[in-house]
């Protein structure tokens, strides 16, 4: 029942119920509420003056050299000088990450507001503390969500022939709807990302909008009867199909640890390598019998599917958002306004337009002001070409202008690719050891 509460269509029921419906512990008549939420700090500290920070972690877990981390959940390193005029809490609410707001001012800050963090180490709530088998079924959660956008970009490489004669384009006209799509998902990460990391919203409610519309536009592509009306949609496609290309790594940083985290972003990384392989081999058979706009169809069908799984199970993963809902839910057990997370702190003290360069400059200014950021967007940029060029070039070479095989046939060699990212993966497994 946790993972349904946590989910889109969970934090929908609640809603629409008031909360009666799936209640989070906090919520329920036997809920004990912790002792340092119970009286403000103001009464606490006249009552027990002398008393250290009472605080869900020991005060040994906060030393400097072995400080953790609330937000994340991982014990972390730090230097002694670099917050040695903060309190415990203080300290705490620096691990916990305060976008940007120097150390002044969280002591400000925190004179203000009772900082709202996790109970404790082992808070199920943490991510980080989820169960391996919760953990598991996010990341093949997210691995068919990124299936199911890679699948839909070359999902048009067998049919590039039969829809430029259904069309009345050329060739490489008709290798737009290829290309669009891919343009398409490589612009919507700058605008649609950043958005996730908006405390406020999360992860899952953007995963699931995007991909909603993603799977309506399947649709109007499939039945559409103009090129210029069908290039448009391929790009609409791709542009709303991204967040899971790009957010999908910071998902599975959210729930695993620093040392699992390779081994989940490697499995991730294969679903994104393998899909655009697989996609051309299903759908070559159904163009050859059914047509073009089959292959359409099937990515109605796989995109309806993942899109109903992602509504029931897909749970938010951010620290920043569960702990502001944990604070809104708090405030109105307690009847303390001052009881805020450092997220919705964080979020408070900025404006609309530090918000809009968050979301929407800062991702065009890193591109091209990091040297390190546009060589790595110009080397995956070649890699793409490069596995591109196969899909336009491979029917081509092993069609009926080339080895003379059927339309279907002729894609099977696509199924080298699964092997090489199969085997890649073995690899980095092996090398990350």
């Amino acid at each position: 029942m946790d993972t349904l509460r946590e989910s889109f269509a969970g934090q929908v029921i609640r809603a629409f119920t008031g909360a009666r419906l799936l209640p989070y512990p906090d919520e329920k008549p036997d809920y004990v509420l912790p002792n340092r939420y119970r009286l403000n700090k103001e009464v606490r500290q006249e009552e027990h003056p002398d008393a250290p920070s009472r605080h869900p972690f020991h005060q040994d877990n906060l030393a400097p050299g072995n400080d953790y981390d609330a937000g994340q959940g991982r014990h972390s390193t730090t230097s002694e000088d670099s917050d040695a005029t903060l309190t415990v809490d203080e300290r705490l609410v620096t691990r916990q990450g305060a976008g940007g707001i120097p150390p002044d001012k969280i002591k400000e800050l925190m004179g203000k507001s009772e900082i709202v963090t996790w109970y404790g180490i082992d808070d199920p709530e943490n991510p980080l503390n989820w169960s391996l088998f919760k953990k598991c079924w996010l990341v093949a959660i997210i691995m068919l969500m990124t299936s199911s956008v890679y699948m839909g970009s070359s999902i048009w490489s067998p049919a590039v022939m039969q829809g430029a004669e259904y069309f009345g384009v050329g060739q490489v006209t008709s290798t737009l709807g290829l290309s669009l799509f891919v343009v398409g998902y490589g612009v919507g990460p700058l605008f649609l990302s950043p958005v996730t990391e908006i405390p406020l919203i999360g992860r899952t409610i953007p995963y699931i909008i995007t991909l909603a519309i993603y799977c309506a536009l399947q649709v109007p592509t499939a039945l559409v009867t103009n090129f210029a009306g069908f290039a448009i949609l391929r790009f609409l496609a791709g542009f709303m199909g991204s967040p899971p290309l790009a957010t999908g790594g910071a998902t599975i940083q959210d729930v695993f640890a620093a040392h699992t985290t390779p081994y989940a972003m490697g499995l991730w990384g294969l679903s994104a390598g393998a899909s655009p392989a697989l996609a051309p081999i299903i759908a070559g058979f159904a163009v050859e019998y059914k047509g073009w706009r089959w292959s359409f169809w099937e990515m109605l069908w796989l995109s309806g599917f993942t899109l109903i799984l992602a509504i029931f199970t897909l749970p938010e993963t951010s620290s920043g958002t569960i702990l502001l809902r944990r604070a809104r839910r708090l405030r109105k057990l307690t009847g303390n306004p001052n009881l805020k997370s450092i997220s919705e702190i964080s979020s408070e003290q900025m404006t609309g337009a530090e918000i809009t360069k968050m979301t929407l400059v800062r991702p065009f200014s890193m591109t091209f002001t990091e040297p390190i950021v546009l060589a790595i967007d110009l080397y995956i940029g070649l890699i793409y070409a490069i596995l591109y060029s196969y899909f336009e070039s491979y029917p081509i070479v092993y069609s009926e202008m080339g080895y003379g095989w059927s339309l279907g046939v002729s894609n099977l060699p696509f199924a080298a690719l699964l092997v090489g990212s199969l085997i890649s993966y073995a690899g980095y497994c092996i090398w990350n050891k």
